[in-house]
C-alpha cells in the first residue's frame, strides 16, 4: 500500500520497516507467542496467519527472470573483484601502494554494493569510502540496522543464504573487528556448523564458507553478522565492470 507502507499478506498486513506485522498472530496459542512460527521467531514466519515457513522479506517484488539476472549479475561483480590484482594480497588497492601488505576486504565489499543495488553510502564515514576502513563500515552497518528509518535490516545467517541465491546483496561483518564480505550464491545445502558462502577478500581471497574466512571462532561464537538493503533495486553497474576487468 503506497500510502501506509505495508504489505497485505491476505489476513495480516506487514511492515517492512519494522520486519513486523502489525497484528497478532491468530493461531497464537494461549501463552505460547511463538506457536506461530514453531517456536523459533528467527528462521520462520507465519505470513497468511495460517502455517509455519520459511522467513520471507518483502523486497521489491522480482519475476524469475530477474532474480536469474541478479543472481548473474552478483556473482559476475563477486568474481571480478576477486580477479582484480589490485585487490590481491600484497597489491596496493586502490590506491597503488607498492609492496604494501594491507588487505582490501572493505574496499571489494563497497564494489559489490555500488554495483548490484545495495545502498552502499549506510557503510561510509563523512569523508567518503576510501577513507572508511571495514571496523567502521562495520560499525555504521550495525547503527543502520537499529534505526527504524533505515533500509538496512539484519538477517540470520540461513536467511544471508537463502537471500543470496536469489541474486540480492547480502553483506557479512565481524563484529568488533575489521573484515567484511559478502554472501556468494551457492547450489550447495546450508551447512550451519560453517555458515554461508562468501566472496572473500583479504589474506586469502575466493569463495569459501563463512568459518574460514572470518574463522571458526569467530563464527562458532556467532561474531558474524549479516545485513540486507530491503530496499535493493534490479540493478547493475556494468561500465564498473568493465573497469575492474582492466585492473
Amino acid at each position: 500500500d503506497p500510502v501506509t507502507g505495508l504489505s497485505n499478506y491476505g489476513y495480516r498486513d506487514y511492515s517492512p520497516k519494522t520486519a513486523r506485522f502489525t497484528t497478532v498472530d491468530p493461531i497464537r496459542d494461549g501463552h505460547n507467542w511463538y506457536a506461530y512460527c514453531s517456536n523459533d521467531p528467527i528462521n520462520f514466519v507465519d505470513l497468511w496467519g495460517l502455517s509455519a515457513g520459511d522467513v520471507k522479506l518483502a523486497f521489491d517484488i522480482f519475476d524469475k527472470n530477474e532474480i536469474n539476472q541478479m543472481v548473474k549479475n552478483l556473482t559476475e561483480i563477486q568474481q571480478l573483484t576477486l580477479d582484480a590484482k589490485m585487490y590481491q594480497p600484497g597489491a596496493g588497492g586502490n590506491y597503488n601502494l607498492p609492496e604494501d601488505w594491507k588487505t582490501w576486504c572493505n574496499q571489494a565489499t563497497y564494489d559489490v554494493a555500488e554495483s548490484t543495488g545495495f545502498n552502499a553510502s549506510v557503510m561510509y564515514n563523512s569523508e567518503g569510502r576510501y577513507n572508511t576502513g571495514a571496523a567502521d563500515a562495520t560499525n555504521n552497518l550495525a547503527k543502520a540496522a537499529k534505526d527504524e528509518k533505515s533500509n538496512i535490516l539484519q538477517v540470520s545467517p540461513s536467511i544471508a543464504q537463502n537471500l543470496a541465491n536469489e541474486g540480492i546483496t547480502v553483506i557479512g561483518a565481524l563484529t568488533g573487528s575489521n573484515h567484511l564480505a559478502t554472501v556468494a550464491p551457492s547450489s550447495e545445502k546450508y551447512d550451519p556448523s560453517t555458515g554461508p558462502k562468501i566472496s572473500n577478500v583479504g589474506a586469502e581471497v575466493g569463495i569459501m564458507t563463512t568459518a574460514d574466512g572470518f574463522g571458526t571462532k569467530a563464527w562458532e561464537n556467532g561474531k558474524v553478522v549479516f545485513y540486507v538493503d530491503i530496499k535493493q533495486k534490479a540493478s547493475y553497474n556494468a561500465s564498473f565492470a568493465k573497469d575492474m576487468t582492466a585492473e
